[in-house]
This record gives C-alpha cells, structure tokens and sequence, in this order.
C-alpha cells in the first residue's frame, strides 16, 4: 500500500462513510460549490454562501479517517466540489461503507 500511495498527492479513507454522505447532503442546499483544502492536518472548508447569508467553517482532522496520506511540495492542495454531484455519487452510501478519496 504505501508504494500505491506515492502515486497521489493525497488519499483518505473512512469506513463510516453515511457520514459523509449526511455532511454532503446538509451541505447541498447551502452551498452549491465550494472548495475543500486539504493539507497535512486534515481537510478544511470555509465557505460564504451569499444567497442564505450563511458562512461555514469544517474541519476533518486526520483522526476522523482510518486511513490518511498527503504528501505535496506545497502546504496544502484546493480541490472544486459540486455539492449535488458530490452528493449523487455518495446517494447509496450505507452506514459501514468504505469511502476512499
């Protein structure tokens, strides 16, 4: 496995992921776009969403996740998510489905 992760400049994995369909999902009537951070720490979101007057600050450390790889020249990595395309691909999640990013 760790050779597979040189491969990538990060890879995360929970084998809870309902969770993260419930946070997509909460965040979908929100936020139609925004972008996640991912560093050494974790993954961070800070976001305004100008229509609901409403701003939102997450933070998954590390910890949340049984599995956790980034390696990057730079600090950090910003990756666009589409919330509803986001949330159509985690629509079948159970409650003990592995989920890999």
């Amino acid at each position: 496995m760790a050779d597979v992760k040189r491969e990538y400049i990060f890879n995360c994995k929970t084998i809870n992921g309902s969770i993260l369909k419930k946070l997509f999902d909460s965040l979908k009537d929100i936020l139609p776009e925004f972008n996640l951070i991912f560093d050494k720490n974790g993954i961070k979101l800070y976001a305004v969403s100008i229509a609901i007057n409403t701003i939102v600050q997450m933070k998954l450390k590390t910890s949340s996740f049984e599995e956790y790889y980034f390696h990057n020249p730079s600090d950090r990595v910003f990756i666009g998510v589409n919330t509803a395309k986001i949330f159509q691909k985690l629509k079948n999640v159970g409650t003990e489905t592995t989920v890999n990013f």
